[in-house]
């Protein structure tokens, strides 16, 4: 199997372009794993931002039009804005296509390590759950640890990526041979 250098998608090894993204090819794949770049921890931290940020917005904005109702209406709407906002982006987008909003303003993409393909929902799910449970044990020290681990890993992973064989990548992630449709 030959993948675009670029972008990820599956090529034959006698193309000479990749026919998704257009970009000369040679050879392109890389003991079965594509070659894009690892993201930076400053990539990654400015797109965590963007998500909160947006997070944050849509749900005081729900929390405002909850409180021209009532109190316990704008705690009610502000709770299930944060809480559905963060559900789609982080687990559903981020699960089928490998980036969150913050993700792909920043043009970075998480990835199943072996595949560089998109890390799917119950994958997407533990990302969000796992670091949640361990901090809570540890009182927040694995939280710590966990977003600033980017900084000296040589693949710029987080101790959660490496338990779930992911990695953030520069780009897109690699096309599905079989979309399903």
């Amino acid at each position: 199997m030959s993948y675009c250098h670029n972008c990820g998608a599956q090529t034959n090894p006698n193309w000479r372009t990749c026919p998704h993204c257009g970009v000369g090819l040679t050879g392109g794949d890389v003991s079965g794993v594509m070659a894009a770049p690892y993201a930076s921890w400053g990539s990654r931290a400015v797109a965590l931002v963007i998500d909160g940020v947006l997070g944050g917005v849509l749900a005081t904005a729900a929390r405002l039009v909850g409180a021209a109702v009532s109190d316990s209406l704008s705690v009610t709407l502000y709770l299930l804005a944060a809480i559905g906002f963060s559900v789609w982006n982080s687990v559903l987008r981020q699960g089928s296509m490998g980036q969150t909003i913050g993700k792909t303003m920043i043009g970075i993409s998480v990835v199943r390590r072996d595949t560089r393909r998109p890390i799917g929902y119950g994958v997407a799910l533990a990302r969000t759950l796992v670091p949640a449970a361990i901090s809570i044990v540890t009182l927040g020290v694995y939280a710590g640890l966990d977003y600033l681990w980017p900084l000296w890993d040589d693949d710029n992973q987080r101790i959660t990526d490496k338990i779930l064989s992911t990695v953030v990548i520069t780009g897109l992630p690699a096309a599905d041979p079989n979309p399903g449709y």
